[in-house]
């Protein structure tokens, strides 16, 4: 299989990538979905109340009174060729609110990085001021490199492929129409990827948790604030 001279660099620059001791982050590393949350500084655990909630708080769909289609393109790292595309839908229902969604990383005939997703989320207590909902997201991660040449032995490489399944558990709290705490356990059970040799093992798609918190002090400004932990063991 013959590759322009751009298509080989990159291709050799995200081996690199992934063979760097540091590969606890090499695969699916966290990303932007939604412009709401670029302007919040990714803080957005307790106020992801739209299509982007599948993402960041599947609890937050359930706040949702109509239906809402995200879509958005970027191009990571500024780097020609890299791309990263997201897609969802997400409805409110008479028993919940449901999401799907699409998320996609990758440089066009070299790696693809994709996960699907589908949340669950319904309010489970309303009384006086408190409001409490909570989401359940299943997802599947995918990751694939295409066939290539190896330049150093010319060899053919037939494309590898590997595909895990995971899941989100979240919760979200309101307090009136101000104040708003949410946290999101996402990537349970830390699936692992080992898909180049002598990557030490492979590479866990680590559990991360989110706590977050708004303050909502006037129609127009909020104030939120989340910490993350990640667990890469």
């Amino acid at each position: 299989m013959i590759r322009t001279a751009r298509s080989a660099l990159l291709f050799m620059a995200l081996q690199a990538a992934l063979l760097y001791p540091a590969t606890a982050g090499a695969y699916f590393e966290e990303s932007e979905v939604g412009v709401r949350s670029v302007g919040f500084g990714r803080a957005f655990t307790a106020i992801a109340d739209d299509a982007s909630a599948i993402h960041w708080n599947a609890a937050g769909l359930a706040g949702m009174a109509r239906s809402q289609v995200l879509l958005a393109y970027s191009r990571p790292y500024n780097v020609e060729g890299l791309q990263s595309n997201y897609l969802s839908l997400a409805m409110p229902l008479s028993f919940a609110s449901a999401g799907i969604s699409w998320h996609h990383f990758g440089a066009a005939d070299i790696l693809s990085e994709d996960t699907f997703s589908l949340a669950l989320a319904r309010d489970i207590w309303d009384s006086g001021p408190w409001r409490v909902a909570v989401g359940a997201t299943g997802k599947l991660a995918r990751i694939g490199f295409a066939d290539y040449t190896d330049r150093t032995t010319s060899d053919d490489v037939s494309g590898i492929s590997e595909s895990h399944v995971t899941a989100d558990a979240s919760i979200l709290l309101r307090h009136g129409s101000r104040f708003r705490f949410g946290a999101n356990l996402a990537n349970i059970g830390s699936p692992s990827f080992d898909l180049v040799d002598g990557s030490s093992g492979g590479t866990d798609l680590p559990t991360v948790l989110r706590l977050g918190a708004a303050f909502q002090w006037n129609p127009e400004s909020i104030i939120s604030m989340d910490i993350q932990q990640v667990d890469e063991d």
